[in-house]
């Protein structure tokens, strides 16, 4: 899954590719047209030519998050596939990131002072 919705973002979005790894749930918070849109204009925002750069970090079996790299910008993108038989993706996010994010856990603790 993290190929095709990979395609999706950085080749522009195509319909049936989107609804080829959808689970049945993915467009009930956000309509697909909706979802193309803001995704265009972060890889717009991050100066486009995007790609995958690098692994994915698996957070559990069904959750996980990877980077993609654009050419004056990046992306974080973080899928959850439902427990279906094939998995489908049933939520995606895709949120500008800094050139220097790297995948992975997030500290839920922080050191003061």
């Amino acid at each position: 899954m993290q190929d095709k919705v990979t395609r999706l973002i950085t080749n522009a979005w195509t319909q049936p590719l989107a609804d080829s790894m959808a689970a049945m749930n993915l467009y009930l918070d956000e309509s697909a047209p909706r979802r193309a849109a803001a995704i265009a204009k972060l890889v717009q925002n991050a100066g486009g030519n995007c790609r995958a750069d690098g692994p994915m970090w698996a957070e559990n079996a069904l959750r996980g998050e990877w980077k993609i790299s654009c050419a004056t910008g990046a992306l974080r993108v973080r899928i959850t596939l439902a427990p279906t038989e094939p998995a489908r993706v049933q939520e995606f996010g895709v949120f500008a990131a800094p050139t220097d994010y790297k995948p992975g856990p997030v500290a839920v603790c922080r050191q003061v002072g």
